[in-house]
């Protein structure tokens, strides 16, 4: 195991006992301590004003994390430590993630074309066995192998009036 991945299991560890409640995502990646920590921390459904993250909550992380960082003595060199929500393009990484957000819009990037095509935007019908079905035309279902997943993420479903 290399250090920055016991160093970023430590920060999960550590954020864990004070993140606000079980609703918040924690750490994402770490790129290299000398580079930044992105700290994704963002309540999972946001469904009114007051589920929603604020500038305060991000503060508030960053702060305790800091400290624990600092505490701890996990990182010698200078760092920037960074939380943040995820936006409205929230990116899908995790099993948990594309359980919360099915029959949601969503777009997958992957490694290798199938039949010509890298990137599908559909809603998410089912994730299952690490297998994800995705909804691309009206009654058409695609499936791929989460081994197969570059990236995917939530499209934004905004109504102009």
């Amino acid at each position: 195991m290399c250090i920055l991945s016991i160093l970023l299991h430590a920060l999960r560890y550590l954020s864990s006992m004070f993140l606000p409640s079980p609703s918040f995502d924690k750490l994402d990646k770490l790129d290299s301590p000398a580079d930044k920590l992105d700290s994704p921390a963002d309540k999972s459904n946001p469904t009114d004003e007051n589920d929603r993250i604020t500038l305060k909550d991000c503060g508030n992380v960053s702060e305790r994390i800091g400290f624990l960082i600092d505490q701890a003595d996990l990182i010698k060199d200078n760092y920037t430590l960074e939380v943040s929500s995820p936006g409205i393009n929230r990116p899908l990484k995790k099993e948990s993630d594309f359980l919360r957000f099915r029959n949601k819009k969503i777009s997958v990037k992957l490694y290798m074309p199938v039949n010509g095509q890298k990137n599908f935007t559909g809603h998410l019908r089912s994730f299952e066995n690490n297998v994800l079905k995705l909804e691309a035309e009206p009654d058409k279902i695609i499936e791929f192998q989460m081994k197969d997943i570059a990236s995917a993420k939530l499209e934004p479903d905004i109504k102009l009036s």
